[in-house]
C-alpha cells in the first residue's frame, strides 16, 4: 500500500510541481500512520 503511493508520487515530485505536492504527500502519509 505505502509502495504503491510513494512509487505514483515520487515520479511527480521530480516535476516541478514540489511544494505542493510535498503538502499532498506529507497530509497522506500522516493519515495512513494515523
Amino acid at each position: 500500500m505505502m509502495r504503491q503511493s510513494l512509487q505514483a508520487v515520487l515520479p511527480e515530485i521530480s516535476g516541478n510541481k514540489t511544494s505542493s505536492l510535498r503538502k499532498s504527500v506529507c497530509s497522506d502519509l500522516l493519515t495512513l500512520f494515523n
